[in-house]
């Protein structure tokens, strides 16, 4: 998926695309955990439960999520996330995806 952004009104989907990361053939049999991060005015990303994550779908290989919420200052630059997801497959393993997301209210 191309580059993504949101207001914090907007609900978008995104999908985790866990078929780039996984061996040929494996599925995802399970999400393990889907966990939201807000980067702080130090650049670290703290544990934060600013969006709204709803109940990933999984789809052979592929994980989707919509996304809602988030905050933003008017004329601060745009708020940064990060969502992780981590899968388990059906060949056992383990595996992991960030996905980084701007969030400005325009």
């Amino acid at each position: 998926m191309a580059d993504l952004s949101k207001q914090p009104g907007e609900d978008v989907p995104y999908t985790f695309p866990f078929g780039k990361r996984m061996p040929t053939g494996v599925t995802v049999d399970s999400v393990d955990l889907v966990s939201q991060f807000k980067r702080d005015s130090s650049l670290v990303y703290q544990v934060t439960s600013d969006l709204t994550l709803s109940t990933p779908v999984i789809s052979g290989s592929d994980v989707q999520v919509f996304i809602a919420g988030g905050v933003h200052t008017l004329g601060d630059p745009p708020t940064q996330y990060k969502i992780e997801a981590k899968v388990t497959g059906s060949d056992g393993g383990t595996y992991e995806i960030p996905f980084f997301l701007p969030v400005e209210d325009k």
